[in-house]
């Protein structure tokens, strides 16, 4: 089998799978799945596979999101500066 081919499951192959992790899914989830559902079903996987949490990263993506939110308010004042800066050059007369 190639890299990063999987088989074809059935949808009772998946609910049955999922049932094995305690994660109870419905033919019509599946065949209609909402973004809250996928979310729900990702993280329950991930929960499984590595042991995070859902809680445990709410708070570091949190901060992330503040952070770059941060950096790129102060990248605008800086690029804003920087413009003003050579606004003002070009009004002065060299010397």
């Amino acid at each position: 089998m190639a890299k990063g081919i999987f088989p074809q499951m059935s949808t009772p192959d998946i609910i049955n799978a999922l049932a094995g992790w305690g994660i109870s899914v419905s033919p019509e989830q599946l065949k209609s799945p909402t973004p809250d559902f996928v979310e729900g079903v990702y993280c329950a996987c991930l929960q499984q596979v590595t042991g995070i949490s859902h809680d445990s990263l709410r708070e570091p993506v949190q901060n992330s999101v503040e952070n770059s939110q941060s950096e790129d308010k102060v990248r605008r004042l800086l690029a804003c500066a920087w413009m003003r800066l050579n606004a003002f050059r070009i009004c002065i007369p060299p010397l």
